[in-house]
């Protein structure tokens, strides 16, 4: 077996033992992902959103797998099996442990050599490989943990989700780019706080269609959409008589077959 597949088994069968215990205990730690666009599309449709009484933004973690750090990684496990037995946190501390070792060890090829991902640098500060077994769900689970611990910072929500790295945000009332370049700062500082480093950092953009031309966000984290339709995910967003409505996304020169 090459060495980089067995190492990389590791934080696998960390990971799937890790997410038996969760699903063992009935643990519902995906109230904050969103599972798909279809799904999404069906959760907005309820909540008749109009152009003229709410803000919609997006925001996205920059280069999200390799900036999942192990320690991470360790709280975000820890808070959710906060309220299982003494037995199944021994269990998942054990999960956690090959883990952690699968991800100081991972080893990548590049013309015939092998290298240790991340190099020498502390495994509490080693991310996850983008295509490893383990990345997508502790990915989704650290996205959850930060999510379910900022809920102030969405008090005026009507609803906020995750998929991956990309966030989406339905605010009630109209936002100013101004007042979104408040709201990624006040976040961003509560990441830190429960992440326990900067490592994730959060971009943000707000949809605006009417805003002017050289209007310019003084946080350089924040962007502007000035177009008509909203992409995220596979749909495109586009108001429609004061009505949020969808339709398939389409990036340039894309062909459906």
């Amino acid at each position: 077996m090459p060495a980089k597949n067995f190492t990389a088994g590791f934080p696998h069968v960390g990971q799937r033992g890790i997410k038996e215990i969760l699903d063992r205990n009935k643990i519902n730690y995906m109230k904050k992902t969103i599972v798909q666009a279809s799904d999404l599309k069906q959760k907005l449709e309820a909540l008749n959103i109009t152009c003229s009484d709410y803000t919609i933004a997006t925001i996205d973690a920059k280069n999200m797998y390799p900036s999942v750090k192990f320690g991470h990684i360790e709280r975000a496990v820890s808070f959710f099996l906060r309220i299982v037995s003494d037995d199944d946190k021994k269990k998942a501390g054990k999960c956690l442990d090959v883990v952690k070792f699968g991800m100081a060890n991972t080893l990548i090829t590049f013309e015939d050599q092998y290298y240790e991902y991340g190099g020498k640098v502390e495994v509490d500060y080693k991310g996850l490989t983008i295509g490893g077994f383990e990345s997508a769900f502790f990915a989704d689970l650290v996205a959850a943990y930060i999510l379910e611990n900022t809920t102030a910072c969405f008090d005026n929500s009507a609803f906020n989700g995750i998929y991956r790295d990309d966030g989406i945000d339905i605010i009630k009332g109209k936002r100013t780019t101004d007042e979104m370049c408040d709201w990624l700062e006040s976040f961003q500082a509560r990441v830190n706080q429960l992440t326990g480093s900067d490592h994730l950092q959060f971009t943000a953009e707000i949809w605006n269609p009417n805003a002017s031309v050289d209007e310019t966000p003084r946080n350089d984290n924040v962007s502007i959409h000035k177009k008509e339709s909203f992409p995220y995910l596979d749909m495109e967003l586009y108001w429609k008589q004061d009505e949020l409505n969808f339709r398939i996304h389409l990036k340039p020169n894309q062909q459906l077959k």
